[in-house]
């Protein structure tokens, strides 16, 4: 007999309003941030795989429908659990927990970064306060998911690239150098180059930077490669050997990219390579390797991704008298949902969430700090882009002097403009402050200067072109809060002292006639003549630093209480992670205690027969998923007699009234199922030592 399809369009009211109360008070926390996420997925080949992020989430939901709708009327199956329960509890408190981590960040030289970090806990903890334990169980997969949202930071992701390019090059060098073709490798470009003769006898080296070093397909790529291992059929073991294998197979496939270019430009010339190399880009890689990954998938690991769920045993068991008969009783597949409707709990919550989304957004701040640039400050014309001094403030004593354009940094970090600025002292004892300029249209285009002077080189496997003297970061404006980095430095070859002081801003320019909103990393350089003078120049950079901060008109201040939010967020932090471990050593302790105190209750009032079924399934839980098909199976087995399938469920249900077992659903292929779990404690026998220490102790009570 086919069993009807379980209908989703009853419940999809009441799943709908909790659904939109939690996307809402996301959106309202985390709107400024997506909108920079997805500005950096644009125009950012670091961040380009999260374009594909709300398909791969949208597919798993949509797989997860089911198990989903059947989590979230959970509740309705269990009429006894009133008040309020200590996962609703805990998902305030994971909540809170965010909201504070979200603050603290807001107040640190990473703000983004953290602000993703704190978004799969606050989304969370949201789940547990308006549905359930069982509906966050079912998400927690695409909760986890959202961590790929996080940008890398930039140290890493440099030392990445580094480690990344330097073994591309290795790698391809040593291929050509085995079938005998002439190829130099260096490293004199500042990343590894191959040096290769094209047709014309001209020697064009192929630099293997980020772009060409296969980090971005990587990132990219496993995100498809985790999508890929969670939706197969199949072992936990074998789906993380899925994943596993599919990094070095797109690396793999990054080398071979490498070779093909390479060999172009030898036979064809460096223009068709490079032509070449737009078509071969990061998403051809991703493409390629996710097909070879489903390929493997089947013939290797054994496991299915896009085929049809294997044919589960059907049930012929449908006619047990149950009064909600939302789910087969007997092999506990889903039949139809129960009919859901917004409780008085529901509407309290949301009233309770909206209350609190309603104040947030009253205190909401940007980001980066927002700041208005003088007009006319930048100009486009026919002989290219003409830069103002008006961009800067005229400091007292100082001559302010446009120098040039880093057209090479422009070239290299894709950015619109790299512009350096002096200012000349009137007295010639005072030192000259260089001011860099580096705007962008995203914030990963704009590196940090001790990535590229000691992470790329260390990575490389040289020696880092400077020695560090002083790096830490210090507060330039209290509302809102900016907060810059020093950086001090000795170069190893020539030993000149050098302290830069740089910090990011998200300024409104003026381009002719238009306003754009851009990305700005400002450093500021001074030069010492001896390694004792550089905290002298570092004080001497703070004021034109402080100076420059003002001249740029914050738009938006900070209230008092964000203010204080953000810098008292890490001591704030400890309350919900103190409570939180209370509460769930607390509920650990009462779950133990209360299967020791269901144990004697089952001694002292069940017959010889409910003792049969309890101790069945307590014995069974952790070999199987009990559904009554099962738990029957085992009793049978267990005693040498069969035991109706009705008459199961009866005491299966009197023994729930009486806390000895509990109802739980689980999901077998993205199917929802019911089944039931022992609520008693396994009594361990004892030995023969503790019986001698126990008789002691007795008679010790007695005397």
């Amino acid at each position: 007999m086919k069993l009807p399809h379980p209908r989703l369009s009853r419940n999809n009211i009441p799943v709908g309003i909790k659904a939109v109360a939690l996307l809402l008070a996301v959106a309202v926390m985390y709107y400024q941030d997506l909108i920079i996420i997805a500005n950096e997925a644009l125009r950012s080949e670091l961040m380009t795989h999260v374009l594909a992020m709300p398909f791969l989430l949208g597919y798993i939901l949509y797989r997860k429908r089911k198990i989903l709708s059947a989590t979230i009327s959970f509740e309705s199956l269990n009429p006894k659990r009133k008040g309020i329960q200590t996962h609703l509890i805990i998902g305030a408190l994971l909540s809170l927990l965010a909201f504070l981590l979200y603050w603290y960040g807001s107040y640190t030289f990473y703000p983004l970064e953290y602000h993703m970090l704190s978004l799969p806990l606050f989304t969370a903890g949201l789940i547990l306060v308006i549905f359930n334990l069982q509906t966050l169980r079912a998400l927690a997969f695409p909760i986890a998911f959202l961590l790929f949202l996080t940008p890398p930071p930039s140290e890493l992701a440099t030392i990445a690239a580094a480690t990344v390019s330097s073994l591309s090059a290795e790698i391809s060098y040593s291929i050509f150098k085995a079938v005998g073709l002439p190829i130099t490798l260096t490293t004199d470009y500042g990343a590894p180059a191959l040096i290769v003769t094209d047709p014309s006898g001209a020697s064009v080296p192929f630099v293997i930077g980020a772009a060409s070093s296969g980090i971005y397909s990587l990132i990219g790529f496993s995100i498809f490669a985790a999508f890929l291992a969670y939706i197969a059929r199949g072992k936990a073991l074998k789906k993380t050997a899925l994943f596993i294998a599919g990094l070095p197979l797109v690396y793999a496939l990054n080398i071979i990219r490498i070779i093909i270019l390479v060999s172009i430009g030898m036979w064809l010339g460096a223009e068709t390579a490079f032509e070449t190399f737009h078509i071969f880009g990061g998403w051809t890689l991703i493409f390629l390797g996710t097909l070879i990954l489903l390929a493997l998938s089947g013939k290797i690991f054994k496991i299915q991704v896009l085929t049809p769920k294997t044919n589960l045993r059907p049930c012929s068991h449908t006619q047990i008298s149950n009064p909600q008969p939302n789910f087969c009783l007997a092999c506990g597949k889903l039949l139809k949902l129960a009919t859901l409707k917004i409780s008085r709990k529901d509407l309290y919550k949301i009233l309770v969430l909206a209350t609190c989304v309603s104040l947030i957004s009253f205190i909401q701040v940007p980001v980066f700090a927002l700041t208005q640039v003088p007009p006319e400050t930048i100009t486009y014309t026919p002989a290219g882009l003409q830069a103002s001094t008006q961009i800067l403030p005229t400091v007292q004593g100082y001559e302010l002097r446009y120098v040039s354009r880093d057209t090479q940094f422009e070239r290299l970090a894709k950015a619109d403009a790299a512009l350096i600025y002096a200012y000349v002292p009137n007295n010639k004892s005072d030192i000259i402050v260089y001011t860099g300029l580096a705007i962008g249209n995203t914030q990963s285009k704009i590196h940090n200067p001790e990535g590229s002077l000691i992470n790329w080189p260390i990575h490389l496997g040289r020696a880092p072109r400077v020695t560090t003297l002083d790096l830490r970061e210090i507060q330039l404006l209290e509302n809102p809060p900016i907060k810059g980095r020093y950086f001090a430095f000795q170069y190893t070859k020539t030993n000149l002292t050098q302290v830069m002081l740089y910090w990011y801003e998200n300024p409104i320019f003026q381009t002719n006639s238009t306003w754009e909103q851009k990305y700005v990393q400002i450093t500021l350089t001074g030069f010492a003549n001896s390694t004792t003078e550089y905290k002298l120049i570092e004080d001497a950079l703070l004021p034109f630093a402080r100076a420059i901060v003002d001249y740029w008109q914050p738009i938006k201040t900070w209230s008092w209480l964000a203010l204080a939010l953000s810098q008292n967020a890490t001591t704030l932090m400890v309350i919900p992670i103190v409570l939180i471990v209370i509460i769930t050593v607390i509920h650990f302790i009462n779950t133990r205690r209360n299967k020791r105190l269901n144990t004697k209750t089952l001694n002292k009032i069940a017959s010889q027969h409910e003792k049969l079924i309890i101790e069945t399934i307590r014995q069974t839980t952790k070999k199987q998923n009990l559904t009554l098909n099962a738990i029957a199976a085992s009793y049978e087995k267990k005693t040498g007699k069969p035991i109706e399938l009705g008459q199961l469920h009866q005491k299966l249900q009197e023994a729930e009234q009486a806390g000895l077992v509990e109802r739980a659903i689980i999901s077998r292929e993205d199917e929802p199922y019911l089944i039931w779990r022992s609520q008693v404690s396994i009594q361990k026998s004892r030995s023969p030592l503790k019986h001698r220490l126990a008789a002691i102790l007795r008679r010790t009570r007695k005397m």
